[in-house]
């Protein structure tokens, strides 16, 4: 069984209680650096607890990136 960090465990309660966030929301919700949360992200990701998607409304230049909890 994988283990799962406390931080890891943040994130996912986070994204639990709301429909997507991006990354800079769950950066000042936990107060931990971008990049790390960057790097939980992925990691939750890959064992298919979140999951990544973009979103530009149309516009031109780059689509936001959203997280979001996965239902299991």
């Amino acid at each position: 069984m994988e283990e799962i960090f406390d931080l890891e465990r943040d994130i996912v309660n986070i994204l639990k209680g709301v429909r997507s966030l991006r990354r800079c929301e769950i950066v000042r919700r936990t107060g931990f650096a971008r990049t790390t949360i960057y790097d939980y992200l992925k990691r939750l990701e890959e064992k298919g607890i979140v999951e990544r998607y973009t979103y530009n409304h149309h516009r031109i230049g780059r689509s936001h990136v959203f997280w979001r909890f996965v239902e299991q």
